[in-house]
């Protein structure tokens, strides 16, 4: 392989090194959160639909959405983190 083919490749490996960085954080998040649920003894009615997509273009976080099971309203609350801090 020519070398300005090797340098070609290293592109896409940065950007998975990255949506890695990001993915990790996202998951520490998520683990955080799941320790708070823990010690306020609420792990248990808890579910997560990691498929939740709500303004893309708004949030920038994680984003959360509160239903009641077996109520006919949708969703009672929903929101997530904007910005960077």
């Amino acid at each position: 392989m020519f070398w300005y083919k090797k340098l070609y490749l290293l592109g896409p490996l940065a950007l998975i090194d990255f949506l890695a960085a990001l993915w990790q954080a996202a998951l520490e998040e998520l683990r955080l959160l799941f320790g708070f649920l823990e010690v306020m003894g609420s792990l248990g009615p808890v579910s997560f639909d990691l498929s939740l997509a709500r303004g893309l273009d708004y949030y920038t976080g994680v984003i959360y959405e509160a239903v009641l099971d077996g109520a006919n309203v949708g969703s009672i609350a929903a929101g997530g983190r904007c910005g960077q801090s």
